[in-house]
C-alpha cells in the first residue's frame, strides 16, 4: 500500500504539482461553476480533510480550481486535461527529475489482446505532450512490442495504465474512451 501512495504522490506531483494556471486576463470569470464542478462537495466533507483542521480555510476550493478549466463530462475530475494542455491552460512539469527532457512521439500503439471488446489505440502523443518518456519507460511499460502483460484487472489493481488512470487521470470506467478502435471481424470468426 505504501508503494502505491508513493507511485499515486509522484504521479500526481508530476501531472499537478508544477501546474500553473494561465493569467488571468486570459480567462473569463465564470458567474457559476458548470454542474460538472458541482458535483465536488466542499473541502472538509469530502471524507479527505479534516474539516476541524483551521488550515483548511487555505486550501483552494475544488469548485474554484477547476472551474477555469475545459470540462470533460464523462466522469473523473470532469475536466478535459489534454485540451487544458493544449489552451495553455496549465502547464505542468516534466518529470519528477527537474532535467526531464519532452520528446513528443506522435505514434499510436495498437493493442489487440482485448478478447471481444475493441481494439485499445494507444495515442503516444497524447501521453508525451505532458510527461517525459522516462515517467513511464522502462519503470511502468517495458518499451518492447508484446513486453507488457497489460489486461484490466492488472489496470485495476494500479499497475501498467492504472498508475495514473483512475487517480490522477480519466477513470477506467469510461471503456470505448480506450477500448476505441474495432477489431479486424475476420479475428472474430
Amino acid at each position: 500500500m505504501r508503494r502505491y501512495l508513493t507511485i499515486v504522490a509522484l504521479l500526481g506531483a508530476v501531472l499537478f504539482g508544477g501546474t500553473a494556471l494561465a493569467p488571468a486576463a486570459e480567462k473569463a470569470p465564470a458567474a457559476q461553476p458548470p454542474a460538472q464542478w458541482q458535483l465536488h462537495p466542499p473541502l472538509g466533507a469530502e471524507g479527505i480533510y479534516d474539516p476541524s483542521n483551521p488550515a483548511l480555510s487555505v486550501l483552494q476550493a475544488p469548485q474554484e480550481a477547476l472551474g477555469v478549466l475545459p470540462p470533460n463530462p464523462t466522469g473523473g475530475n470532469y475536466v478535459n486535461w489534454v485540451e487544458a494542455l493544449r489552451r495553455g491552460a496549465i502547464n505542468p512539469r516534466k518529470g519528477v527529475q527537474p532535467d526531464a527532457q519532452m520528446n513528443v512521439v506522435d505514434m499510436n500503439v495498437l493493442m489487440t489482446r482485448t478478447a471481444s471488446m475493441p481494439n485499445v489505440k494507444f495515442p503516444h502523443r497524447e501521453h508525451t505532450e505532458w510527461l517525459a518518456c522516462t515517467n513511464c519507460h522502462p519503470a511502468i511499460f517495458l518499451p518492447k512490442k508484446d513486453g507488457n502483460p497489460v489486461n484490466m484487472y492488472s489496470i485495476l489493481k494500479g499497475e501498467f495504465c492504472g498508475v495514473c488512470h483512475g487517480k490522477v487521470a480519466f477513470p477506467v470506467t469510461d471503456c470505448f474512451r480506450c477500448h476505441n478502435t474495432p477489431q479486424d471481424p475476420r479475428r472474430l470468426k
